[in-house]
This record gives structure tokens, sequence and C-alpha cells, in this order.
């Protein structure tokens, strides 16, 4: 049994070689009282919002409610709007996503109709930003009912890149959404692309596919907090929200170097950061969208 992340036992998954896995929790302390009883998704709390209806501007909304159309179920009686009306309160019900960005309903809104415990967020480590080079470590955080859980899917070469695909692959299949940052533009494709190459092109995500859905926290971050930012990497993000100035973290642009002198050694002290870093823009995430979508979050990720 090898040992790598500071003195955390890793475990193989399936046969030996395939995958090697480390599960953690997050200590106590990141499980604040907001998210206690926390009663997950309510589509009656959008029913007011007439403007989710095709024509329907601020304008428009406010003269329909001075004329009694207060929610969209009673704009449903609406000879002209009723219809739209009827669907869109459908697609809020079913928690379509299609539907509701169809709608122009932002991803920071879309989240509000999921429960934190329907969330998995994903953060992966490559090679390179191409998706000619490999994927060799992936995290993933979940809420378990009074704790974050937190798993880390790791390549100790590049040939078990294909089992850390798969096996991605199936955590991400379990989830009802998917939360990354910026994983429409790299982490989604780059995944895609990494499993067309190794001949595994089910995919991870279909466009209109019933779930999980994919949300991207980097677009409500450039939308809010633009202004402000000197630049919307995640740790700048999360340094401005939170103060974490993560002190001692590997840079981005190291990990790479440090795998391959992992890959070429075996030796520990080269991963141990890696693994570290990759952690730690997992709980960016989660502050991220905590703060964002005004929800308590871990100040921390590390194991305790």
């Amino acid at each position: 049994m090898v040992h790598f992340h500071q003195g955390v036992e890793w475990r193989p998954l399936g046969a030996p070689g395939a995958v090697w896995r480390w599960d953690g929790i997050l200590p106590p302390a990141a499980a604040p009282a907001p998210w206690d009883g926390l009663q997950g998704p309510r589509p009656e709390g959008w029913q007011g919002r007439l403007t989710l209806v095709r024509g329907v501007g601020p304008v428009r909304q406010e003269w329909l409610r001075q004329r009694g159309y207060a929610d969209l179920l009673q704009l449903q009686a609406h000879p002209r709007y009723g219809e739209d009306a009827r669907q869109a309160w459908d697609e809020l019900r079913a928690r379509y996503v299609p539907g509701l960005r169809r709608r122009k309903l932002r991803d920071g809104e879309l989240l509000h109709l999921f429960a934190p415990e329907e969330l998995l967020f994903l953060d992966i480590e490559t090679m390179g930003l191409a998706p000619v080079f490999p994927l060799f470590l992936a995290g993933l955080a979940w809420w378990d009912g009074g704790c974050w859980r937190v798993v880390q899917l790791l390549a100790r070469d590049f040939d078990e890149e294909p089992a850390v695909l798969a096996a991605v692959r199936q955590e991400v299949g379990r989830a009802t959404a998917l939360v990354t940052y910026n994983g429409k533009s790299f982490d989604l494709p780059f995944l895609q692309m990494r499993l067309a190459f190794h001949g595994m092109d089910e995919g991870v995500q279909e466009a209109e596919q019933p779930g999980p859905w994919v949300f991207d926290l980097l677009g409500e971050v450039r939308r809010r907090l633009r202004a402000v930012l000197p630049d919307a990497r995640l740790a700048s993000v999360d340094r401005l929200l939170t103060g974490d100035r993560r002190a001692g973290d590997l840079p981005s642009s190291l990990v790479p170097e440090y795998y391959r002198h992992f890959v070429e050694t075996r030796d520990g002290r080269w991963i141990d950061p890696v693994l570290v870093h990759n952690l730690e823009d997992v709980a960016a995430m989660i502050r991220v969208y905590a703060l964002l979508l005004g929800r308590a979050a871990p100040t921390s990720v590390r194991p305790a």
C-alpha cells in the first residue's frame, strides 16, 4: 500500500493499479448552521417571476400584475401568455435546465433550484491546457447530510489515465448537477476529448441530457465581480471573497512539472503539493458557490 497524501492512506479502486482513490471528510467547522435543515429546491419561490414568459419584460410584468396576474399560475388564464406561462411553470417544477436557460436564466439563478446534496463539485488537473495532454487527477466533493465528502482520483503514471477517466465518469453519472469553475470551456470538453482519445467516447454530458446538469460559476463571477477583480482565476476570486491567500499553495503553472517528477521518481513529496492544490481548488469552488448564492460555506478542505 502506497502512502502519498500527507500520511493519508490511498487505496486501489478495482484491479490493482487501475486507479488510486483517497476519500476525506471536511472537519465539523466546515458545516455551518445555515446548511442545517436546508429544505432543498422550491419552484414555488419563482412563480411570481412573470418575466420567464416570452414577451414579458419588467414593464409588462408590472402591467400584468396590476391587472390581477400576480404569478405564473394566474397568468395561465391569460389569452395571450397563458400557454407559455404553463410551459414555464412545468419547466420550473421539472427543473428542465435547457428550457429555463432559453428563458435567459443564468447558472447562478438555476443553482437555487438544487439542494446542496444534489450538487457534485469537480476540478481536474492535467499536463497542459490542450486535450492532447493527459489528465491525471480529479477532485470531487458533495454535501452528505452533515459534512462535505471529498474524493480524489489519481493516476500514478500516464498509463492509468483511462481508469481515472472511467472513475470520474462513474462519479459524475450519479450526480443530479455538476458544478465547475470554467468547466463548460475547459473541464468538460477536456474530459470528453480524453475519453474519445482512449475510445471511451460515450462522453460525460450531452446538451439535452436530463442529468447531470452542468453549471459553471465563472459566468456568475464575471457578471457580479468583474469591476473589482484583478483577474478571474479561482484563487483570485476566493481571495477577494474570503481573504484566503492560500499560503504555500503550488502555482497552477507548476502542477504538470511536479507530477512529471512524481511519475519519474515515485517520491510522494512531489505529488503532495499537487493533491493539496487540487483540494484547495475544490474548496474554493464551494466557498464561491456558497457566498455568491448567499449560503454558508466551509473554510478549509484540508483533511482532519
